[in-house]
């Protein structure tokens, strides 16, 4: 891949151009069932090119996200919340409409899996900052989010009357 696109590429062009690629076979590992395997092409793109590494790309940080919601489906609720802040303290960056439907995939993500660490007052918060932050920008993917998080709080609101 390197090789075909190469060609008057600047180096940081060719970096965003292969964790474009390794993101993207994460995401379609992870779309086929191969779950471990998807974790592998995106942690290697978070390794060679994530906010830690010496050359970080955005496209490392979309599979930081994409990380986290396969962890958090795994029940591996602890790596996924360590994703999610990880990528909101690299690329959150308010009224950033490139990355809006990023951060709201992070930050619902991180809801789901501070919920299911019994951190219900913290999950709450989050997923009600996903529905007042998006709620103005209702376009997909935007709207899913925002229809998950209320879901959800409606949801943990109930489990917080009961207790």
């Amino acid at each position: 891949m390197v090789s075909r696109f190469d060609r008057n590429r600047s180096p940081s062009e060719l970096k965003e151009i292969i964790a474009w690629a390794l993101l993207y076979k994460g995401v379609l590992l992870g779309q086929e069932g191969n779950v471990e395997e998807a974790l592998g092409a995106l942690s290697e793109a978070i390794r060679r090119f994530g906010p830690s590494s010496a050359t970080p790309v955005e496209n490392a940080g979309r599979a930081l996200v994409e990380r986290a919601g396969h962890l958090c489906y795994l029940g591996r609720y602890d790596e996924a919340l360590t994703d999610c802040d990880e990528f909101l303290a690299s690329y959150d960056v308010e009224g950033e409409t490139q990355v809006s439907e990023f951060v709201a995939q992070a930050l619902l993500i991180k809801g789901v899996s501070l919920a299911n660490t019994d951190k219900i007052a913290d999950a709450i918060e989050i997923l009600e900052k996903v529905v007042a932050r998006f709620s103005g920008k209702a376009a997909e993917p935007l709207a899913d989010y925002i229809g998950q998080a209320e879901e959800i709080l409606e949801e943990l609101c109930g489990l917080e009357d009961e207790a």
